[in-house]
Order: C-alpha cells, then sequence, then structure tokens
C-alpha cells in the first residue's frame, strides 16, 4: 500500500508549477512510498504543457475551472495513500519532507503539520516560520491553516466529508476542514522540522481576495457561534496586515 499521496491542484500557474512538481519528485530517499496526482483546474496558460513532461511521474488529471476545493476532491477520490498531502502549484516541499515526516506517521488519528519558509516569487526567503504545538484555541484564533505540508490520514478526511465546495475558491478550505475535526476531538501533531517553502505573491488567491476570505471566515465562524480573527500565525493576513 502507498503510504502518502501527494496532491497539486493547479490553476495558471505557469511560472511555479514546475518548481513544485520537482520538489515532490526528486524527495531523498526514506522508507515511506508515495504518488504523484496532479489537477489542471482548467488552466488557460502553458501549465498544461508543462505537466505533460512528467505523465510519467504522476497521474494527471485535466478538468474544466470548478474551484481549488473540487479539483482536491477528484484527487482524493483517485488517491490509494494511507495519507493525503496538498500542495499548492506555487510552493515547494522541502527535499526532506518524506525523511523528516517518516518518524511521526503512528496514528491514523492525528493530521501532522511542521515549519515553512515564506519565499517571494522569485523564491528568496523572505523569514522561517515556526508554529507552535497543537492548541484548539490558537487554531481557533489563527483563523486559517495552510493547505501545503499538512497530512491527513486519508480515512480521517473521508470520514468528515472532504472539501466543501459550496463557494468556489473560498480561500479557507482547508481550515474548514481542520475546524471540523479539531471541534469533534481531534488533533494535530507538530513536527518540529521545516517541511515547505510557502510562496507569497500578488497573484496567489490570499492576496487577490483578501477581503473575500475575512468574509468567508466570518460567516464560517458566526456558524460556529464565535468571531473570525487571525493571530500572528495566519499564513496571510496575521503577520502581513
Amino acid at each position: 500500500m502507498i503510504d502518502i499521496t501527494f496532491i497539486v491542484t493547479t490553476y495558471n500557474a505557469a511560472n511555479y508549477i514546475e518548481e513544485t512538481l520537482l520538489s515532490v519528485i526528486n524527495q531523498k530517499k526514506s522508507g515511506l512510498t508515495s504518488e504523484l496526482i496532479i489537477i489542471d483546474d482548467g488552466s488557460t496558460d502553458e501549465t498544461e504543457n508543462i505537466l505533460l513532461k512528467y505523465k510519467l511521474n504522476a497521474d494527471i488529471y485535466i478538468q474544466e475551472n470548478n474551484g481549488v476545493e473540487n479539483a482536491s476532491n477528484h484527487g482524493i477520490n483517485s488517491a490509494k495513500g494511507r495519507y493525503i498531502c496538498r500542495i499548492d502549484s506555487d510552493d515547494i516541499l522541502s527535499e526532506n519532507f518524506l525523511v523528516e515526516v517518516e518518524p511521526y506517521l503512528q496514528h491514523n488519528n492525528y493530521f501532522y503539520y511542521g515549519n515553512y519558509s515564506e519565499i517571494d516569487s522569485e523564491g528568496k526567503i523572505i523569514s522561517n516560520i515556526t508554529l507552535p504545538n497543537f492548541s484548539l484555541n490558537e487554531i481557533l484564533e489563527r483563523g486559517d491553516f495552510l493547505a501545503s505540508g499538512t497530512i491527513f490520514p486519508k480515512n480521517l478526511v473521508d470520514f468528515y466529508g472532504r472539501y466543501n465546495e459550496e463557494k468556489k475558491n473560498c480561500g479557507l478550505e482547508n481550515y474548514e476542514l481542520v475546524l471540523k475535526m479539531i471541534l469533534d476531538g481531534k488533533e494535530g501533531i507538530h513536527i518540529p522540522k521545516s517541511l515547505f517553502f510557502y510562496r507569497v505573491h500578488d497573484e496567489s488567491i490570499s492576496t487577490k481576495k483578501r477581503g473575500e476570505i475575512i468574509e468567508y471566515g466570518n460567516s464560517l465562524m458566526k456558524k460556529l457561534g464565535k468571531k473570525y480573527i487571525t493571530n500572528e500565525f495566519h499564513p496571510a493576513l496575521g503577520r502581513h496586515k
């Protein structure tokens, strides 16, 4: 059985997608087996042509533009791994990702997350982010949880209904899934290693849809009887106000 399925969803990311894919394909050898699934969500740039170069290394699916939630669920439907790990198409895995996470993947009742570095559009490091150990209150006050690098047991993702597709490209789809888990008593395990590079640039959803993300966060937390706030560990809003 495959240990980890990496799912890369992409839309018009020709400038970054190849570096993302190579970071998955060129992982240092570990005791974990993995597969790569790529979902092109209706790109209109050169993304599809770039993806075809990797057809021997990955399962590639091309679909009409339905949003990152739908594309991610498509990947989950096809995943054979015990765990799944999404990677946004402008982010980059550390070459030691599999080596570093291997000792931690002991339980199917937890999700896993690590530290990361922020990079700019050229790949230069902006800052190194060390996340805290799991805390229910801290995550509720974070207001987001990065998709890239977070590892979920597939059985948990299936149990909690995968990603909510009601609002296309809501910007908080991963946070919404994490909320379902932690409010039902599930916990995360912090891996104290730098596992990936999160790209900050003007074309990202978190930048272009900042107002809409906050609006969706307000509606999401209102349903829970809570207020949408962000703390210093929010990847897009908390440190970049």
